[in-house]
């Protein structure tokens, strides 16, 4: 991503069959808010940074979302550099602290995140999955020590309850769009489309053969369901590209399109290589401004048709207008 750049993806927490929601207050607030929680990787630290909640909608109709920066601190090294004449390399080691960043917003109504990288180099939305999913991880192991502390007959009678389960976190970009017509272009024949059907938060979404597969997937007890076509001959590109536009906009799948090119190479990619991408010339300064503008920009994706929102369950719903409208972070 180049700074400034924009992308949609799908964020979806599991607690074995609890939802994200489920775990609002115990665990999922307290993991992004929390500033003492950071990932270390070799000399790299990642961490969230100014994060908390904002109702970006009205008083009729709140969008509650986290928001916040994500920041990757590392460290530059190099051992040598070409000598001001080009002749030969030179040994110079130095060292050089960077901190590149990204800023998000979270919707809690829907669980669709907007990722706009702040500075070139910014941490992407992989490591911003990683690191959800640690300080998740780091939340669940105190919540569950908590509880054992407590001796709690519910608890220990039923592992699974509470939020006990360990959680699962995937992140998937959007696609769609132009976005998705460049990268079928690519092929001159598709010869294996791949499927893989994520578990879902409580949302009501996807396309009819999402519908189907998860409803089957669910019915045999399965984490996630596949299925994928085949043919030597090549797959109808029409229908292809038209089933993939059905699923690129929820982001509760995984896909791989597997084929051969004009030149009659092997190639392949998966949502990643179309995921929708935006840009914004001149973020505003402010936090709610600057979350005001990503959401602005995600709904004129859903008025063109290009991406899809989702609504969480009128429990969840509910849930949240307590949460927030009493006062709580």
């Amino acid at each position: 991503m180049k700074k400034n750049d924009v992308k949609y993806a799908n964020f979806v927490c599991k607690f074995g069959e609890k939802n994200m929601m489920d775990m609002l207050e115990e665990i999922i607030l307290p993991a992004f808010v929390r500033d003492s929680i950071v990932r270390r990787r070799g000399e790299n630290n990642y961490l969230f940074l100014e994060t908390g909640v904002v109702d970006l909608g009205t008083n009729d109709n709140p969008e509650f979302c986290i928001v916040g920066q994500f920041v990757k601190a590392i460290v530059l090294r190099r051992d040598q550099v070409l000598d001001a004449a080009g002749g030969e390399l030179v040994q110079d080691p130095q060292f050089m602290e960077s901190a590149p960043s990204a800023f998000f917003v979270l919707k809690l109504n829907g669980h669709r995140l907007m990722y706009m990288a702040e500075t070139p180099h910014a941490p992407t939305l992989s490591e911003f999955e990683t690191t959800a999913r640690f300080r998740i991880r780091k939340m669940w192991e105190k919540y569950v020590a908590d509880a054992k502390q407590l001796q709690s007959t519910e608890l220990q009678d039923d592992n699974n309850s509470h939020g006990l389960t360990p959680p699962t976190i995937q992140v998937t970009p959007l696609g769609g769009g132009l976005e998705l017509e460049e990268f079928l272009q690519k092929f001159e024949k598709i010869e294996i489309l791949d499927i893989v059907v994520n578990p879902r938060n409580d949302e009501v979404d996807g396309g009819k053969l999402f519908q189907l597969m998860d409803e089957a997937r669910k019915g045999v007890g399965g984490e996630t369901g596949r299925i994928q076509f085949r043919s030597s001959e090549g797959l109808d590109a029409d229908t292809t590209g038209d089933l993939l536009q059905d699923m690129a906009g929820s982001g509760n799948q995984r896909v791989k399109v597997t084929g051969k090119d004009a030149s009659g190479d092997k190639i392949s990619g998966n949502e990643d290589d179309y995921s929708v991408v935006d840009h914004i010339a001149e973020p505003a300064p402010d936090r709610v401004s600057r979350a005001t503008r990503l959401l602005q920009m995600f709904r004129e994706k859903l008025q063109q048709g290009i991406l899809r929102d989702s609504a969480t369950s009128a429990e969840s719903q509910q849930k949240l207008l307590r949460v927030f409208r009493n006062g709580r972070p």
